[in-house]
């Protein structure tokens, strides 16, 4: 079975490692067909949940076929949606409790999850 170990990807501009400690950087990891994705995040930037965030892609070869939705504990009590769509974007967004906020500067986005590749990749 083959093992890519784990790939370093990068935030995109308004994500950065959170209290910007290098351990929480993100990663994806490959064993066979079972993609692993893991990282904590902080905005650079208050930005609004009205759409998704991207804050990271995944390189081909570890991207689903559909988009994958998995729901993250953040901040407080705060939730927040994980997306990871096919085209590789990493998505943040309806942050929140009972109705969905603005993601401020700072917040805590840690994420770890596991999907089937696509059979494309």
């Amino acid at each position: 079975m083959t093992d890519s170990g784990w790939v370093d990807i990068e935030w995109t501009s308004n994500f950065k490692d959170y209290a910007d400690l290098p351990n929480n950087g993100a990663q994806v990891r490959r064993i066979g067909n079972i993609v692993y994705l893991r990282g904590v995040a902080a905005p650079t930037q208050t930005l609004p949940t009205s759409s998704a965030q991207i804050m990271s892609n995944v390189p081909e070869g570890f991207r689903p076929d559909k988009n994958v939705i998995a729901i993250m504990q953040g901040s407080g009590s705060r939730r927040w949606q994980l997306i990871v769509a096919p085209t590789g974007g990493v998505g943040c967004g309806r942050y929140g409790t009972d109705s969905f906020e603005d993601i401020n500067t700072g917040v805590w986005l840690p994420f770890n999850v596991s999907y089937v590749a696509g059979d494309n990749q």
